[in-house]
Parts: C-alpha cells; sequence; structure tokens
C-alpha cells in the first residue's frame, strides 16, 4: 500500500502524498515522513504541515 502511494504520490497526486504522511506519522517513523515530504514535496505547505504538526 505504501509503495503504491508514494508512486502515485511521485507523479503528482498530493493526496496520496498527504495519505502517505500521516500513515508514516500514525506509526512513529517521523524521519520517514519528512525524508517523503523533503523528496517527493519539499515546496507542499500542507504536507511540510502534517509532519510538523501531527508527527
Amino acid at each position: 500500500m505504501e509503495a503504491a502511494l508514494r508512486d502515485r504520490a511521485e507523479d503528482g497526486d498530493r493526496g496520496a502524498l498527504y495519505v502517505l504522511v500521516r500513515l508514516m506519522c500514525e506509526t512513529g517513523r517521523v524521519q520517514e515522513a519528512q525524508k517523503v515530504v523533503a523528496d517527493i514535496g519539499p515546496e507542499d505547505q500542507y504536507a511540510r504541515q502534517i509532519v510538523a504538526g501531527d508527527c
């Protein structure tokens, strides 16, 4: 599931990025979530906000 979400996020699906980041945060993988945001959506303020607030 995560691989599919990441693939979709890399293809520009921001909804998939947000779900992936939330999933990582909910399972305690803060550093992974931060890396995903840095790699896929470094300019995406909402994704950065998810990591900052929910992780």
